[in-house]
């Protein structure tokens, strides 16, 4: 465990640095989806003390709130959180040390993996370094500039494999599993409950246990599963599926190809694949690029066991029963990645789903983040291998050989990682106006009309609304009910265009938006207010609207 956390530590602190750890430390989730799972939490953490679901979270999207969890804030902390802060104003994050037990946590059960199929201690403890410094794990943390903090959690992957490849089944510590993964992010949820259920299905098969157990141990833990769900609000979003199931994709060549279609390239030596753009679309969620050191692994192994399987055909690491339990749900999750439009560089081919298929790929739109537990099976059997195959004083040397060529050839991606945490380009600001402050005093809500739902500027107006203790319809949720989204735009449009503010509001009018053209009409055709107690001014071509108290 120290090894884990000393190796874990350092290989995040020459990553992410120490600042990241400060909780007062923002600055670094002030764009793209960072700012998202921040202010999320924020936003949740100012929500009432006693409220059920737990992780409701009515402030944030006002007229179309659901849940913390669909800010992807990591419910896991941020409820148990918010009830250690209530009593604290200021800012406050826990991501960075979220960040920092992630690389722990992935060094820790990657190295009892490898010691549990018979890697010695120094060669596993090495090997499971290789993790840390995963392309597939690291670019969660960078993916289009900014990351995905709760998706770091891969370490649950690595944990459902070593359930899996168990001498028996402990009932317990796969409900546990299940509920801690599906209170980080659902998609870690699902990949743990596939390797889950192809476990039971094994041990049926195997007859290592009765049918009727297996019933038994799938209606408690799907029961402990949607308690848990009904818990910290799941239900409340009311919408299950949004577009992108075909785009957000994996492509066959993602194991070799070290290009992430953003700045970023994880191999200064292999060339990128060549590719037609219409290809590309959102391939960079099933980036999956092994690295130079694995792939050079599998090499080798290939190479010396064709030299060796005629004299000792059951060493390698495929040889042995339980790695091969790996198999069935990683193979699984990689087919799902494909999507229905399957790429090869330039060649792609379009399915047909029936409609059942093409509800779940909506549902799970991003499918090529399923692509993560093929790369980590092929990192365990490759490393486990090495160690059979090759003669036990050269196996430590060999991974430190491979180790050190990883580094090397990803040293320029390891500093635009790096940079991603230390370097910050952008910060969400409040409005940069003094008498905009002045009449947000005493209001408790900021509409924006149109609602800001995943608009370009969101962040701004959430984070003007949070710093003067306003709830706000502008959000970005992963998921959201959009009848209630579109009653919520009615409502306040027919407030601006009937010039009945609720009292206690501010609202914003967007030069697009259907109220603009006609509040600006009025305003600058009278000398007025817009009625009676209604006060309007206009701030970087935005119509500001509120009640006069």
């Amino acid at each position: 465990m120290w090894v884990s956390a000393f190796v874990g530590a350092t290989v995040f602190l020459a990553i992410a640095g120490p600042k990241v750890l400060f909780p007062s430390s923002t600055e670094w989730l002030s764009w793209g989806d960072s700012v998202q799972h921040y202010l999320g939490w924020e936003f949740f953490r100012r929500s009432p003390l006693v409220q059920f679901p737990l992780g409701d979270s009515p402030l944030f999207g006002v007229g179309y709130a659901s849940s913390v969890v669909y800010s992807d804030s990591i419910p896991l902390l941020a409820i148990p959180f918010k009830y250690l802060t209530f009593w604290f104003d200021g800012e406050f994050q826990y991501f960075g040390l979220w960040l920092l037990f992630c690389y722990v946590a992935l060094h820790y059960v990657s190295n009892k993996i490898l010691q549990e199929f018979g890697v010695e201690r120094w060669p596993a403890r090495v090997g499971a370094t290789f993790f840390v410094i995963a392309p597939v794990f690291l670019f969660r943390q960078t993916i289009l500039g900014y990351g995905h903090m709760a998706l770091a959690g891969q370490f649950f992957l690595l944990m459902a494999f070593r359930e899996a490849v168990g001498s028996h089944y402990r009932v317990r510590r796969w409900a546990l599993l299940l509920v801690t993964s599906l209170l980080v992010q659902f998609y870690l949820f699902v990949m743990v409950a596939i390797v889950w259920a192809t476990v039971v299905i094994a041990g049926v098969l195997r007859k290592s246990q009765t049918i009727r157990q297996a019933c038994v141990r799938v209606v408690w833990n799907l029961g402990a599963v949607g308690l848990t769900m009904w818990t910290v609000g799941y239900f409340s979003s009311g919408n299950s599926s949004e577009d992108g199931f075909g785009v957000f994709r994996t492509d066959l060549a993602t194991f070799w190809d070290p290009q992430t279609f953003t700045s970023t390239k994880w191999s200064s030596l292999l060339p990128d694949q060549p590719v037609v753009p219409s290809n590309v679309d959102g391939t960079f969620e099933g980036f999956a690029f092994l690295g130079l050191g694995i792939l050079l692994a599998v090499a080798l192994v290939t190479f010396a066991w064709a030299l060796t399987r005629w004299r000792t055909p059951r060493r390698t690491g495929l040889a042995d029963s339980r790695l091969r339990r790996l198999l069935p749900s990683s193979i699984l999750c990689f087919a799902f990645s494909l999507s229905n439009v399957v790429t090869f560089r330039v060649e792609r081919i379009t399915i047909t789903l029936p409609t059942p298929l093409q509800w779940l790929g909506d549902t799970l739109r991003a499918s090529g983040r399923f692509v993560w537990p093929l790369p980590f099976t092929v990192m365990i059997c490759s490393l486990v291998a090495l160690a059979r195959l090759l003669p036990k004083r050269a196996v430590l040397s060999v991974v430190v050989a491979l180790l050190a060529i990883q580094l090397a050839d990803s040293w320029s991606a390891l500093r635009e990682t790096r940079e991603r945490f230390t370097q910050f380009s952008f910060k969400a600001s409040s409005f940069d106006s003094e008498e905009l402050a002045r009449v947000a005093v005493g209001k408790s809500t900021l509409y924006v009309d149109p609602p800001q739902y995943k608009g370009l500027i969101w962040q701004d107006f959430a984070k003007f609304a949070l710093d003067n203790g306003m709830s706000t319809n502008a959000s970005y949720l992963s998921r959201v009910d959009y009848s209630r989204l579109s009653r919520s735009e009615v409502e306040i449009r027919n407030r601006l265009l009937t010039r009945n503010p609720e009292k206690g509001a501010l609202y914003v009018s967007l030069p697009k938006s259907g109220s603009y053209a006609s509040l600006m009409h009025q305003l600058n055709n009278t000398s007025g207010p817009l009625a009676k107690d209604v006060e309007a001014l206009v701030v970087s071509g935005m119509l500001v609207v509120y009640r006069d108290d």
